[in-house]
C-alpha cells in the first residue's frame, strides 16, 4: 500500500514540474479562444484568434513553454503547414 501512495505522490510531483515552465495554455473550441491557464498579452491572443479563424480550425490547444533562451509554441489539433481552401 505504501508503494502505491509513493507512486501517486511521485506522479503528482512530476506533473507539477512539467507545468512549471508553461507560460500559457489556450483552448480553441467552436470559434471561441479561451485562456485555460497562464497569462498572455491581449494582442497576441487576438492574433491567435484571427489566425485560427482564417485557417478554419475547429478544435485545438496551444501551449507556450519557456525554454532556456526562448519560448516554444506547441499545438495539438493543427496539422503542420495546414492550408484551407
Amino acid at each position: 500500500m505504501g508503494y502505491v501512495v509513493l507512486g501517486i505522490v511521485a506522479l503528482v510531483v512530476l506533473f507539477v514540474i512539467a507545468r512549471s515552465n508553461e507560460l500559457f495554455c489556450l483552448s480553441w473550441r467552436n470559434g471561441e479562444l479561451r485562456l485555460v491557464r497562464g497569462r498572455i498579452p491581449p494582442a497576441l491572443k487576438a492574433d491567435f484568434k484571427d489566425a485560427l479563424t482564417q485557417m478554419k480550425i475547429e478544435r485545438c490547444t496551444l501551449r507556450a513553454r519557456r525554454e532556456e533562451t526562448r519560448a516554444r509554441l506547441l499545438s495539438s489539433g493543427i496539422d503542420d503547414f495546414r492550408c484551407s481552401d
